[in-house]
């Protein structure tokens, strides 16, 4: 009660009590007088009097309502409701209590539509669909969207709503923390999603009480690898080659039971379709979540990654150290039988000798690394051999064609002694002199012509140098060939047939193969 509702209440005796005074204060005659116009200023002023009293009372009231309804709204916003509204059949807003407090919008402008003023662009399609079909339905709706607040920032309610005869009564909750909680995680999980893609890595959790996993893979994995959600271990273990399962579960479970800090292991998983064979993966992962009783596992997270690639290049660089090793091992004992046989009766001519064979050796080493020690291109093999000698007395004519690694340095020391010959004693020792070499592959045989022309005249050697000897045992002995060598007059020729099978390999990714 205000202090003016008190003084009005007072009134009334107070103007009793003044009339009565004046009424007493007057003579007999004077008395009768004023009487009236006394009782009527009485009147008058008791009327006034309870008018005055009501408009106050009405004030009052309506003072009293609004910090009601003040009371009820920061009840409200602390339970998480933030609007309390109600509207006609047809889905005009009425009232809304604790709108204008949310978005600073008046009563006058939300009624009817003019609410969704306040919804945010991209949600104002899909909140007045869905308040649509509610209405034609008259079944409850249930909604979340974003609405302009007083500062001016987006906010997240969601509103619910239920018809009640000829109209809608609703409310608005607060759930902006929630939802950008679920929007902030959701981001984290497609960075996490997009870094694991980048890293070409499968992140995967599994729930050791359910017994189900869940992973988080490429969508072009290569692996045939159990189902993304729900996986058993028996599932997961399947899916792992034979051979590996036994020691991949065995490290598994030894990590649940605690007998190992973590789980790592390499296995092979069968590539999926229209792949073939298998693929390694790498997989490490750890205990998140113990049993605080007992300490068993009851959860455990990690990451698989692919290492095909790398374990193709181990077994590549240990095949390759292998190859070096026994091509090391041959080249020493060429070298030993260089040693032994070439004719030591002149010392000058022993240590040239020497030195040109071993070189050859080397130029054919060389070129072997130079292609992984996979093989050598013939043409190059024989560019390099034939380099001695002199500018144009060389014609070769024949397709490209991959030699064998294992056949390289056999072949590049057959052309080294036909070379060194024809520059001593045959066509390349003179300007006019003209060396042909020819090869052709021909039924499961490579052939290769060497003719020369234009040289001195031509005569049979009287015995069987270390040249010839050398010839003979490295196509005969070594890559289980034919050697036919003719002393015509004219020119040395030399035809040779060797086993393609023996000979040719693969062809050289960097030179292009003919048809045959």
């Amino acid at each position: 009660m205000t202090r003016g509702s008190i003084g009005l209440r007072a009134l009334p005796p107070l103007l009793l009590a003044l009339a009565a005074l004046a009424l007493w204060l007057a003579d007999g005659r004077d008395r009768a007088r004023i009487a009236l116009p006394v009782l009527l200023l009485l009147a008058l002023g008791l009327v006034l009097a309870a008018i005055l009293a009501r408009c106050l009372a009405e004030r009052d009231r309506a003072r009293a309502g609004e910090a009601a309804s003040e009371r009820r709204f920061r009840a409200l916003s602390r339970a998480g409701a933030l609007v309390l509204w109600h509207g006609d059949a047809e889905g005009a807003i009425i009232e809304a209590e604790g709108w204008t407090e949310l978005t600073g919008q008046e009563s006058a402008a939300l009624r009817g539509a003019g609410w969704l003023e306040m919804v945010h662009p991209a949600d104002r399609e899909p909140t007045i669909a869905a308040w649509a079909a509610a209405r034609a339905a008259q079944a409850p709706v249930d909604i979340e969207y974003r609405v302009r607040t007083m500062m001016g920032a987006w906010h997240w309610v969601r509103a619910r709503a239920v018809p009640t005869g000829r109209e809608w009564v609703g409310l608005l909750e607060d759930v902006h923390e929630h939802r950008q909680a679920s929007l902030d995680l959701a981001e984290r999980q497609e960075k996490l999603r997009l870094a694991l893609e980048a890293a070409r890595l499968v992140s995967w959790e599994y729930d050791v009480h359910a017994d189900r996993g869940r992973r988080i893979s490429r969508l072009d994995d290569s692996v045939d690898a159990p189902a993304q959600q729900g996986f058993t271990l028996a599932d997961w273990a399947a899916a792992a080659h034979p051979e590996d399962r036994p020691t991949v579960l065995a490290r598994l479970q030894a990590t649940i039971a605690g007998e190992a800090a973590d789980f790592a292991a390499e296995f092979r998983v069968r590539r999926r379709p229209p792949a073939e064979g298998w693929a390694w993966m790498a997989s490490q992962g750890a205990v998140t979540e113990r049993d605080p009783a007992t300490g068993r596992a009851l959860r455990l997270s990690g990451i698989s990654r692919d290492v095909s690639e790398r374990r193709e290049a181990e077994q590549r660089r240990l095949l390759l150290m292998r190859e070096v090793d026994h091509r090391a091992k041959n080249v020493l004992a060429v070298v030993q039988s260089v040693l032994r046989l070439t004719r030591r009766d002149r010392p000058e001519s022993y240590m040239a000798t020497v030195e040109a064979r071993v070189a050859a050796l080397a130029r054919a080493h060389t070129l072997l690394a130079e292609k992984g020690w996979v093989g050598a291109d013939l043409r190059l093999i024989a560019e390099r051999e034939l380099s001695g000698c002199p500018p144009g007395a060389v014609r070769m004519e024949g397709p490209p064609l991959a030699i064998g690694a294992g056949a390289v340095q056999p072949l590049a020391m057959v052309l080294h002694e036909l070379a060194t010959n024809a520059v001593k004693h045959g066509a390349a020792s003179v300007p006019a002199g003209r060396i042909t070499l020819a090869w052709r592959l021909e039924e499961d045989e490579l052939r290769l012509d060497w003719t020369e022309r234009g040289g001195p005249q031509v005569e049979a050697p009287s015995g069987r140098g270390f040249g010839t000897r050398m010839l003979d045992a490295v196509l005969r002995g070594q890559l289980g060939g034919t050697l036919a060598l003719d002393w015509a007059p004219a020119g040395l020729e030399c035809h040779i047939a060797l086993p393609a099978a023996r000979v040719v390999a693969l062809a050289d990714p960097n030179q292009p193969q003919s048809a045959a």
